[in-house]
């Protein structure tokens, strides 16, 4: 839901794209102002707990731009990655404990990173930077409405690893976990 990030250097117009489960569900993030700038899009108010493990995730699909920044802020510190669209090598990670893309059809990445909570807040705030290069958060783009990047799906969980996506509108969803016992 585009009312639902906050954009820096960025719009996110009404129309939407397709996205990877076959709906016409994506945004795209689009410069709104020239030159060198962070171009990125934001969702807020996430509550994290020290000492618990987060796992976000992300869709992304290269526009003008080929790479993209996943970061997490849980107040304290910036978890991220930077992943290549055009390859899926990711680079530039800190403070993670894994981090994974999954490679997708109409090239569109799953990107993940996996964090342990080092404060505990309900301001968490998690990002998606658009990037020309790995390592470029301040990429020069020349005239304003280029789309960027394609950007749908982002996910906060706590796990270690990520679930397949689950359709969120307003309020946060739960998924309970099944373990198997397969001891003898």
């Amino acid at each position: 839901d585009a009312e639902s990030y906050t954009k820096t250097n960025t719009a996110i117009d009404t129309t939407l794209y397709e996205a990877p489960d076959d709906s016409t569900t994506a945004n795209a993030i689009k410069s709104n102002s020239t030159g060198i700038k962070n171009y990125k899009i934001q969702q807020g108010s996430l509550s994290v707990t020290d000492g618990s493990t987060y796992t976000l995730s992300v869709h992304a699909k290269k526009g003008t731009l080929g790479f993209a920044k996943v970061q997490f802020n849980d107040g304290a510190t910036d978890f991220k990655a930077d992943f290549n669209l055009n390859t899926g090598a990711i680079t530039n990670t800190a403070s993670l404990i894994d981090q994974a893309v999954d490679a997708m059809d109409d090239d569109w990445y799953r990107c993940f990173i996996t964090f342990q909570a080092g404060n505990t807040s309900s301001g968490g705030i998690a990002t998606v930077f658009a990037q020309s290069a790995a390592g470029d958060a301040t990429p020069n783009i020349a005239v304003s409405g280029v789309i960027l990047l394609y950007v749908w799906g982002f996910q906060l969980e706590q796990d270690i690893t990520s679930t397949p996506y689950i359709a969120t509108t307003t309020a946060a969803r739960t998924r309970t976990t099944t373990l198997s016992d397969t001891s003898d």
